[in-house]
């Protein structure tokens, strides 16, 4: 599962929900179980409260531009080994 998709669900659910429980549309959810998941301890019983500290720190952009450069290289590889196999 991805992040990004958790939390796109989860702002469906809150933001209609929302409609007869306004509070929901000020939860962080999906953070909140996604933290948890990460850290191996989200369960069946975990009892999510919706409340996440958001992290304050500055995003490492090198080291995410550094994995960019190498999943582009790697694609690369691939696309120039299916031209090779191609060619005999």
């Amino acid at each position: 599962m991805h992040l990004g998709m958790l939390q796109r669900d989860v702002r469906n659910m809150s933001e209609y929900y929302g409609q007869y429980a306004p509070e929901l549309t000020r939860t962080f959810y999906a953070e909140e179980m996604w933290a948890l998941f990460e850290a191996g301890e989200l369960t069946v019983d975990t009892q999510l409260t919706g409340h996440y500290e958001l992290p304050e720190d500055d995003a490492d952009v090198d080291s995410v531009l550094e994995e960019i450069k190498a999943a582009f290289a790697e694609n690369s590889l691939k696309d120039n080994e299916v031209e090779f196999v191609h060619l005999k």
